[in-house]
């Protein structure tokens, strides 16, 4: 299943809802979205994860 990324700016944040698969592939272009994001909408942003079905680790930020 593809990413999808839908963005809703609101008075208080920018709601980005993700659904789909978010793995290595998809990762880099999500990535350049949220950024998009950040400079186009608000710096408060809310991610609604609740459609994703699939995440992988490569995802997940490194922890030291």
């Amino acid at each position: 299943m593809d990413l999808t990324v839908r963005v809703r700016p609101s008075d208080h944040c920018t709601v980005v809802q993700v659904g789909g698969d978010l793995d290595i592939e998809s990762d880099e272009s999500f990535q350049e979205i949220l950024h998009q994001v950040l400079r186009s909408y608000s710096s408060r942003l809310l991610l609604d994860l609740g459609d994703i079905s699939f995440m992988d680790c490569a995802c997940k930020p490194a922890q030291s």
